[in-house]
């Protein structure tokens, strides 16, 4: 049997009412069965030799076992296993279906196919697309996946086929899928070449705006929580990949997200990354984002968390951090952005972890201050948001030699309330304790 055949399958048995051009039962039979009660029994029997009828539609049944199944039977036939992998690509439309999938073998059954087709690229292609499709969102299937040695596979397809674009892009969102699923997995996908791969793909097509957000993905989610996989990227090249694709497609705006991403992931808290960064003008690919989408909310919060963590625990680096510019960048982000709590937290811990170079210039620390008490002004249901700005508040109040961050609270209380100056002297006050200790 041909996989087309399997892909529909109809019961032999015609549910009742069928359409015109059936043959009838003899009148004589319907007749002997005893007039319209007789019919009504004989449907009821037909139904219940049918269980699957329905209101005169014809039933399917989900051809996953049959796809399979002739997977199975021809694994050495490249051409029926790309169908195969086809077909469970189109079925795996829902965590149910992927499930059943996962359950059944279908991941097995695609890796091997993969295995024993290695130089057939529209396979590979097919398969790892229908290995990504089937374990998006599933936690089981992507551990299955790596279980299985699925990503060792699709590593290897991805360096023996390094010009096929749409492989690399396939291999980049199943790598990040895996990353993403959890620590395990995580480490896994590094072990196993993943991050070389990635990398690789970026390296060979610097052109492609889908291969370059997808190889950013992969990154971002292989570097959290993770110092060994940072020093890994980091090591193959991976800081001057980024930037470079963050530069030339500086009109996408999924690319600095996710390239500000894995900037915030490889440097925080890690000096030679976040020297490694700033030499290679990271700063400056940052803040041009950030100029070029203001009006993106979700670049102006990447950038902002990028540029904290390039300058946290880091007085060296928080120098250079504010040369390029970056308290007006911050600043201006939370301006555009008033109530989004997102922007509004992010900008408030970049001016907390400058606020030294801050307050060394009384107008500067008049326009910090300012964006710090909106931003709790606007956003007073947000934790987050209000946590930022208390740091910020009594890290300014720390290094603040003239008072001015009280007398500037003070002045805004006509317009705060009560309550909310209360709040803003006591994180002073809490600076202030902290300076005297």
């Amino acid at each position: 049997m041909t996989l087309a055949g399997l892909m529909v399958q109809e019961e032999d048995v015609m549910p009742v009412g069928a359409s015109a051009g059936q043959r009838r039962a003899p009148d004589t039979s319907r007749r002997a069965a005893g007039g319209r009660r007789g019919r009504l029994v004989g449907q009821q029997k037909q139904r219940s030799r049918r269980p699957d009828a329905c209101d005169g539609q014809v039933q399917t049944r989900l051809p996953v076992e049959g796809v399979l199944k002739t997977m199975c039977a021809s694994v050495g036939l490249p051409r029926v296993q790309e169908k195969g992998c086809k077909a469970l690509f189109e079925l795996a439309s829902n965590s149910e279906i992927q499930g059943k999938l996962g359950f059944l073998g279908g991941i097995e059954a695609v890796v091997r196919a993969m295995e024993a087709h290695g130089k057939v690229t529209e396979l590979l292609v097919m398969g790892t697309s229908a290995l990504n499709r089937m374990c998006e969102r599933h936690e089981s299937n992507t551990q299955r996946l790596v279980s299985v040695g699925g990503i060792r596979v699709m590593a290897e397809a991805m360096k023996r086929h390094r010009l096929c674009q749409n492989l690399q892009e396939a291999g980049c969102r199943a790598m990040k899928n895996a990353a993403a699923c959890n620590a395990e997995c995580q480490l896994k996908v590094s072990s196993i070449g993943g991050i070389e791969a990635v990398l690789a793909a970026m390296t060979a097509h610097t052109e492609s705006a889908a291969v370059q957000e997808a190889g950013c993905q992969a990154l971002k989610e292989l570097a959290v929580h993770n110092g060994h996989i940072q020093d890994q990227i980091v090591s193959n090249g991976g800081i001057q990949v980024v930037l470079r694709a963050m530069e030339m497609h500086g009109q996408l705006i999924s690319i600095q997200v996710w390239g500000c991403g894995v900037l915030r992931n490889i440097t925080a808290c890690n000096a030679d990354h976040q020297e490694g960064v700033i030499s290679r003008g990271g700063i400056q690919t940052v803040l041009d984002a950030m100029s070029t989408h203001l009006e993106s909310v979700d670049v102006q919060w990447a950038g902002c968390w990028a540029l904290f963590c390039i300058a946290v625990h880091n007085p060296v680096a928080a120098e250079e951090v504010v040369a390029y510019g970056t308290v007006q960048s911050a600043i201006r982000a939370m301006q555009h952005h008033r109530r989004e709590p997102r922007v509004q937290e992010a900008g408030c811990w970049v001016l907390k972890e400058l606020a030294k170079h801050i307050a060394r210039d009384d107008v500067q620390l008049a326009a910090a201050v300012h964006a710090v008490t909106k931003a709790m002004e606007k956003n007073p249901s947000s934790v987050p948001v209000q946590t930022a700005v208390s740091g910020a508040l009594r890290k300014f109040a720390v290094h603040d030699q003239k008072g001015w961050v009280k007398t500037m609270c003070l002045g805004r209380c006509g317009r705060f309330g009560a309550s909310v100056t209360k709040q803003m002297l006591s994180s002073i006050k809490e600076g202030n304790s902290d300076e005297e200790r």
